[in-house]
């Protein structure tokens, strides 16, 4: 069995400059999506999301879905046409 911990931590943007600015680019030829066996687990453990808000035309896992970059993305989730609020 391997021992691998994993955690996040928070660094305040201004002692972590450089990989603040590059979380905040924009790269549309960039295609991430979880894998299949980790979206069932998340499914079995909290039931089927109905709508996916990140997802692009390749790789939604749900029937319904918004690509955010078809969206304002200062909006809302609820405020999105058609969800419930």
């Amino acid at each position: 069995m391997r021992r691998i911990w994993l955690f996040a931590s928070y660094i305040n943007t201004k002692e972590n400059k450089e990989a603040d600015q590059e979380s905040r680019r924009l790269n549309c030829d960039t295609e991430w999506q979880l894998s299949q066996w980790a979206f069932e687990h998340i499914v079995d453990t909290f039931g089927q999301p109905e709508v996916d808000l990140f997802a692009s035309r390749t790789n939604a896992k749900c029937s319904r879905s918004v690509h955010p970059l078809h969206q304002s993305l200062t909006l809302g989730a609820a405020k999105l046409s058609g969800l419930p609020s």
